[in-house]
C-alpha cells in the first residue's frame, strides 16, 4: 500500500524502510538526495512482465479465493460488482476535513527526507489547495484511519474482502463493537484498526519499495487522480534481496526494481479498484494529486506469507507502533475460531463466550435447581444463537487453510513465552493448541474439491433475535383510529396537556371510553389537518382581539366505528387512576420487552412510563463495561430496584457503590468484576443487603484483609453479612488459606465457588476447604480452580470428599494430570457417575 513507512508520530502504521529514530543524523545523512532518475524508471522497459491480473468485480468470490489464495495483483477498472461504495468524484480533501474533523491530527511525510511529521487537517487542507508550483515542499499523507469517524459511512470496501478478513471473522467481535477512539492511539485500541484508510498525495509524491506491515493484503481504489506502482512478487529471492536493501541503508541509492528477478509497472486510473496480495514489494509515484481510500487485511488462505513477512520485520526490527497492532494475540483467536467453526468447542473465557458467541455457560443442575436462588426462566429456542454449523455436516478445509494453520500453530508454539502474547480472552493456550493440532490431523485428508463451496467456515454465530420488540410498533398500528385522509391518526404529539386535564370520557358503543374534549384554556383554537393526518392547534385570528372566546367542539369523525386511538384510552387520561385490571394486561406484554424496547415505551405516556420502571421488569440490570456512571444512572437504577446488578470492568467510586447498595436493599445478585478495592470496601457498610451472588473476580488490590473486613462485621467475629451467600467468586485474586477458612465458617451455604486463577492455592488449601466439620463439604457444588498452577493430583483426594460436587474445573492446571482425573472418576463411580466433557473438566451425571 501506499505509505507503510516510519515516523515519528504517535499514530500507528507500518513501515519497513530504514529506521530513523534519534541517531543524530541530518537529513542529508539520513535519506539525501536519490542518486537513480525517477523519470527514467517512469518510461523504462525493463518493468513490462506480466504478473498483474485484469479481472471484473463479479469474479471476485470467496469460491475464487479459496481456489487461487489471493496470490497474484488484481486490477478491477470498473467497480461493478464488487460491492464497494464510495463518495462521489467531486469529493475533495475539504469534504475529508468536514467528515473527520479539522483538529485531526494526521501523519505526514516529507517527501524530499522521508522523515514524518504532523498537521491538522485544517493545515493539510491548505496545503493540498496550494497550487503544484507554490508548494515549496512535498508532502504525503498514507495513514489516515478514518473507522468511526463520520466518514466511515461513505466508504465501503469489496464485499469479499469482508467475508475473508480476521478482524471481522477471527477478532472478538464485542471488542471491536467496543471501539469509540477514532485516531490510532494504541492505547484505546480494542481491535486492529487498519481497515480503512485516505491516502491524499500531491503531484511528485514517491514511495520506495516497501512491504505492507504484517504481511497485510491491501485493497485500493483511486477516487481521484491516478497512481504508478512497481511490483515486485514475493518470491524467496527478492524477499532476501529487499530484506537486504532495507538493511544496507542505501535505499536512495538503489532503485530496487533494477536489482530484482522480475518487476512489473502499472498505472491505475481514476475509478480503477486494486488488491495486492500479502508480500508483494512495492513502490508507488503519484503524477497529479490524487485521493486514494484502501485499507489492510489479513486473511486465511495465505497464512505462511504473513508469517513470513512479520520475521522479516522482527529481523529488521521494525519499531512495533510502525507494525500490525495485536499480530500475535490475531493468530491466537484466528485458532480459536477454526476449532469453535468446526468442532463447537471453544476456549474463550466466559464472557467472551457470552458477548462475542452468544453462549452462557452457566451449569445448573437438573430439575428444581434454581439458579443464584431464583429459579430460571424459560427460553424460546428462537431466541438461542445459531450453532457455528449444522451437525452432522462434514467440513472440508481448503489446502491453503491447512497448510496456513499448520504453520500458525508452529509459529505460536516456537515463540518464547514472553512473546506469545495469548490475548486474556484465551482460557487455556496450550489446551486450544493441542485441540487444533488434533483438528489438523482429523482433516489431513480433505478433499480439494469438496471444500470450494463459496461458503466461509468462519461464521459468527447469529445472535439471539428480539422479537417481541416488534409487539410495540404493532399495538400502536392497531389501535390507532383510521379515515379516508390517511393511514391513520397519531395524536400523542398534538393534544394539548389542557385538554388531558379537562376532559371527560363516555362510554362508546364499543365498551372503550372516548374522550370528549373541552377547551377551557385562554386562547381559542382551531383544528386543521395537513396532508398526512397530523391535527394542529393553532390561534385564530380573531385570538388577539377576544381571548374569552370559546371554539366550539370539532365535529364527530365521518367513521364512528375506526378504532379508538391509543390517547383516548382511560389509561391516557386518567394518569394515577388506573384501573388495576388495564394496568396488568399491559404488564404482561411488556414483560417480554427487552431494556431498549422498554425505554422506548416509556416515552409514549406518563402511564406507561410509571409502568415500565415497575421493578418486575428490571430484575436485572447490566452496567458493565460502561465508561462512566452518572447521577442520574444512578438514580434510574434506584428507581427499579433490581434483584441483579453487574457493575463488572465499569469505573465506579466507593461512594457510589456505599449509596447504591445503601438505597438497594432486595439486591440479591451483585457483580463488581474488574472493580478497584476502594470499591469493594464500600460492601463493609452496615447497610449492605443479604446478597446470594458475589463476583468479586479480577478486582485490582483485593487480598485477604480486604476479604476478611467484608465477611466479618466489625465487634463481632461470629457473625456474618454474607452468610447467605450461595455463589462466590474470587477469580485471579491473591487469596490464601486464611481466606478459605473465613469462607468454610462464615458461608454455610455456599454452592458454587470459582477459585480460577488463584496462584496462591495449594492442595492443602483445598484439604481445608473440604475438611471433616465444614459445611461446605455437604453443599458444594460447583468448584472453579482453572488456572491455578500449584494444585497437583493429590488435591483430586480432597475432593471425593465433596458429596454435593457436580461440576469439577481443573482446566489449564499443569500439575493435575488426565489420569489424575480418570482415577477420581472411577474411585467415585461406585456412589456418583461422573465423566471429562472436556480436557480436566468433570461434570457429574447421575
Amino acid at each position: 500500500m501506499d505509505g507503510p513507512k516510519p515516523r515519528y508520530s504517535k499514530r500507528l502504521r507500518s513501515g519497513t524502510r530504514r529506521r530513523y529514530q534519534d541517531d543524530g543524523l541530518s537529513d542529508e545523512e539520513i535519506d539525501g538526495k536519490r542518486t537513480f532518475d525517477l523519470e527514467e524508471k517512469l518510461h523504462s522497459k525493463r518493468f513490462s512482465s506480466d504478473r498483474v491480473k485484469r479481472m471484473e468485480g463479479k469474479d471476485l468470490t470467496y469460491e475464487y479465493i479459496q481456489r487461487c489464495g489471493l496470490r497474484d495483483p488484481i486490477i478491477f477498472e470498473r467497480p461493478d460488482g464488487l460491492g464497494i461504495k464510495m463518495p462521489d468524484p467531486d469529493f475533495s480533501v475539504n469534504d475529508v476535513k468536514s467528515l473527520v474533523g479539522s483538529r485531526r491530527m494526521i501523519d505526514v511525510m516529507d517527501v524530499s527526507t522521508q522523515k514524518g511529521t504532523e498537521m491538522s487537517m485544517m493545515q493539510w487542507n491548505s496545503y493540498y489547495a496550494t497550487p503544484p508550483s507554490q508548494r515549496e515542499k512535498l508532502y504525503n499523507v498514507i495513514s489516515l484511519e478514518f473507522s468511526h469517524t463520520k466518514l466511515e459511512s461513505y466508504v465501503k470496501r469489496p464485499t469479499t474482502v469482508d467475508m475473508i478478513d480476521w478482524v471481522d471473522n477471527m477478532w472478538p467481535r464485542h471488542l471491536k463493537e467496543r471501539q469509540r477512539d477514532a485516531t490510532n492511539s494504541i492505547t484505546d485500541m480494542q481491535y486492529p484498526k487498519v481497515q480503512k484508510y485516505c491516502l491524499m498525495s500531491v503531484q511528485g509524491c514517491y514511495t520506495d519499495f516497501h512491504i505492507d506491515f504484517g504481511g497485510t493484503s491491501v485493497w485500493y481504489h483511486i477516487l481521484r487522480g491516478c497512481k504508478v506502482f512497481w511490483l515486485i512478487p514475493p518470491t524467496p529471492q527478492n524477499l532476501e534481496l529487499y530484506e537486504n536493501w532495507v538493511l544496507s541503508g542505501k535505499q536512495g541509492d538503489i532503485f530496487l526494481g533494477d536489482k530484482a528477478t522480475d518487476c512489473q509497472r502499472v498505472e491505475l486510473k481514476q475509478g480503477y479498484t486494486f488488491i495486492i496480495p500479502s508480500g508483494w514489494v512495492h513502490a508507488v509515484y503519484t503524477p497529479v494529486d490524487t485521493l486514494v481510500f484502501g485499507g489492510n487485511f489479513l486473511h486465511s488462505f495465505n497464512i505462511p506469507m504473513q508469517l513470513y513477512i512479520s520475521n522479516i520485520e522482527d529481523r529488521t526490527r521494525v519499531p512495533a507502533k510502525f507494525r500490525y497492532p495485536f499480530f500475535h494475540e490475531m493468530c491466537w483467536y484466528v485458532l480459536e475460531r477454526y476449532l469453535y467453526s468446526v468442532t463447537n468447542t471453544s476456549h474463550l473465557i466466559p464472557e467472551f463466550q457470552k458477548h462475542s458467541l452468544g453462549i452462557d455457560l452457566r451449569r445448573e443442575d437438573s430439575g428444581c435447581e434454581e439458579l443464584n436462588g431464583h429459579a430460571e426462566e424459560e427460553r424460546d429456542d428462537n431466541d438461542a444463537p445459531s450453532p457455528p454449523n449444522a451437525p452432522g455436516v462434514k467440513l472440508h478445509l481448503t489446502p491453503f487453510e491447512l497448510k496456513g494453520l499448520w504453520h500458525l500453530v508452529e509459529n505460536l508454539e516456537s515463540l518464547p513465552s514472553h512473546k506469545k502474547c495469548v490475548p486474556s480472552g484465551i482460557h487455556n493456550a496450550a489446551a486450544l493448541l493441542h485441540d487444533i493440532r488434533a483438528l489438523l490431523k482429523e482433516h489431513a485428508d480433505d478433499i480439494p474439491e469438496l471444500s470450494y463451496t463459496g461458503k466461509p467456515i468462519v461464521r459468527w454465530p447469529k445472535r439471539a433475535k428480539r422479537d417481541p420488540g416488534s409487539i410495540v410498533p404493532k399495538l400502536e398500528a392497531a389501535m390507532s383510529p383510521r379515515t379516508p385522509r390517511g393511514p391513520g391518526f397519531n395524536q400523542r404529539k398534538t393534544l394539548p396537556r389542557t385538554r388531558l386535564r379537562n376532559s371527560t370520557s363516555t362510554p362508546a358503543g364499543n365498551g372503550v371510553s372516548q374522550s370528549k374534549s373541552v377547551h377551557t384554556s385562554g386562547r381559542p383554537t382551531r383544528r386543521s389537518s395537513n396532508q398526512g393526518g397530523r391535527e394542529r392547534d393553532t390561534a385564530s385570528p380573531s385570538s388577539m382581539s377576544s381571548r374569552s372566546s370559546v371554539s366550539p367542539p370539532p365535529p364527530p369523525p365521518a367513521i364512528a366505528t375506526s378504532p379508538p386511538s391509543l390517547l383516548s384510552h382511560p389509561s391516557f387520561c386518567d394518569v394515577g387512576n388506573e384501573r388495576g385490571c388495564e394496568k396488568d394486561i399491559w404488564m404482561s406484554v411488556f414483560r417480554y420487552l427487552g431494556r431498549t424496547d422498554l425505554a422506548v415505551c416509556m416515552r409514549v405516556c406518563k402511564a406507561w412510563y410509571k409502568w415500565c420502571c415497575d421493578k418486575r421488569l428490571w430484575t436485572q440490570i447490566d452496567l458493565s463495561r460502561c465508561r462512566a456512571l452518572s447521577p442520574q444512572a444512578l438514580s434510574a437504577v434506584i428507581k427499579r430496584q433490581p434483584v441483579t446488578l453487574d457493575l463488572s470492568w465499569t469505573p465506579v467510586s466507593k461512594k457510589q457503590i456505599a449509596w447504591l447498595i445503601h438505597h438497594l436493599p432486595s439486591l440479591k445478585d451483585l457483580i463488581m468484576s474488574g472493580c478497584s478495592s476502594l470499591c469493594v470496601s464500600a460492601l463493609s457498610s452496615q447497610s449492605c443487603p443479604g446478597l446470594r451472588t458475589l463476583d468479586l473476580s479480577w478486582t485490582v488490590g483485593v487480598k485477604d484483609s480486604q476479604i476478611k473486613d467484608l465477611i466479618v462485621q466489625p465487634g463481632s467475629e461470629s457473625r456474618s453479612r454474607l452468610r447467605g451467600l450461595l455463589t462466590l467468586s474470587l477469580a485471579g485474586l491473591d487469596v490464601s488459606d486464611s481466606t478459605l477458612k473465613m469462607i468454610v465458617r462464615h458461608m454455610p451455604s455456599l454452592r458454587r465457588l470459582d477459585l480460577s486463577h488463584c496462584q496462591g492455592l495449594t492442595d492443602q488449601s483445598i484439604n481445608l476447604l473440604t475438611a471433616t466439620g465444614c459445611n461446605t463439604r455437604n453443599t458444594l457444588r460447583q468448584l472453579n480452580l482453572s488456572g491455578s498452577n500449584k494444585l497437583t493430583d493429590a488435591c483430586l483426594s480432597y475432593m471425593k470428599r465433596l458429596s454435593a460436587l457436580a461440576l469439577l474445573d481443573l482446566r489449564g492446571c499443569r500439575n493435575v494430570t488426565r489420569r489424575g482425573c480418570d482415577n477420581f472418576i472411577s474411585d467415585l463411580s461406585h456412589c456418583t457417575v461422573f465423566c471429562l466433557t472436556e480436557d480436566k473438566l468433570i461434570q457429574r451425571i447421575s
